[in-house]
Parts: C-alpha cells; sequence; structure tokens
C-alpha cells in the first residue's frame, strides 16, 4: 500500500491518459495504483507554494478553502475568512454539484466582481441541500437555485447585487 500526506504538481498533462482521462499509476497506465486516496482537489489555475501552503495548513484545521468554480459533491465547511472570488466563467462562484449536500460557510464572505455576470452560489437540478452562514457581495446573482427542490438557506447574507440577491427557478 501507498501513502502519500501531500502531493502538488503544476503539470496536469503529466497526469492526462492518451483517451484524455485523468491516470494516477505506477509506471503506465496498465499498472494500477495500489493505495488510499482521499479529498482529491483539482484546480482550474496553477496554484502557487503559497496556495499550497494554505490548503494544507487549512485542511489539518478540518476546514476547506473555497475557490472560483468548486463543485460541492459532499458536506462541507469552509474556513472562515473573506474570499475574493470572481466566477470567471458565470456559471457560480460555488456550485452544489450533488444531492443531500451541507454546505457550512462558517461565517465567511464571498466578495464577487460587479464588472460580470458571476453567480455566489449556483446550482442546477441539485435537490435536498442547505447552504448556511455566508456573507455574500457583488455578484450578479448571489444565489441562483435553478430546478431543485428542498432547498435550505440559513443565516444568510446577501447585498451589492448588479440582477438580484436571489433567484429561484422552478419547472
Amino acid at each position: 500500500t501507498t501513502r502519500c500526506d501531500s502531493f502538488a504538481t503544476n503539470n496536469l498533462a503529466s497526469f492526462t491518459g492518451a483517451d484524455g482521462n485523468f491516470l494516477i499509476s505506477r509506471n503506465s497506465a496498465t499498472q494500477a495504483f495500489d493505495g488510499t486516496i482521499d479529498e482529491v482537489m483539482v484546480y482550474n489555475y496553477t496554484l502557487n507554494q503559497t496556495e499550497i501552503n494554505e490548503i494544507y495548513r487549512q485542511q489539518r484545521r478540518g476546514c476547506v478553502l473555497p475557490f472560483d468554480g468548486i463543485s460541492v459533491i459532499s458536506n462541507v465547511t469552509f474556513c472562515p475568512d473573506v474570499y475574493n472570488i470572481v466566477d470567471k466563467d458565470a456559471n457560480g462562484a460555488i456550485r452544489v454539484g450533488d444531492d443531500g449536500v451541507d454546505i457550512d460557510c462558517n461565517g465567511s464572505t464571498l466578495i464577487g466582481s460587479l464588472t460580470n455576470n458571476g453567480e455566489g452560489l449556483s446550482t442546477f437540478n441539485v435537490n435536498d441541500y442547505t447552504f448556511r452562514d455566508c456573507n455574500i457581495t457583488g455578484y450578479h446573482r448571489g444565489i441562483s437555485v435553478n430546478r431543485g427542490d428542498n432547498v435550505t438557506l440559513l443565516n444568510l447574507t446577501l447585498n451589492n447585487a448588479t440582477l438580484q440577491l436571489i433567484y429561484l427557478e422552478r419547472f
């Protein structure tokens, strides 16, 4: 069994197979990885050493650093802080990616850029989730819920949206 407490690379291409799938192996795609992998994070930009060190430090505290485009698929608690998350692709700075998750911002503030069509929290066809304890400011839409059932929003402060603080769409 292999154990690796932390690993970071700036070259994802070296871990991509000919079919475009992400590979983890010993020497080639035909030799399976014999170990345990937990809490994999893939970013849409290159992390610098300071960011890598901060992620490691925060994980040891038991919380997660939110980043632009994070897709939450299991219960998560963010590290309490102020985060400037622009939502570059206007699909949600924080995205709920699966049913039944609890997203606890832990009192954090998410700050968008009033110059784009970004959304602080975005969901599409996701049900039975909770979003709590968050301050959201400076987005086109603070929260955008598209086609979701049993959505719980608790202890949120939203302000300074260019279009809507909360957008709810149900078909």
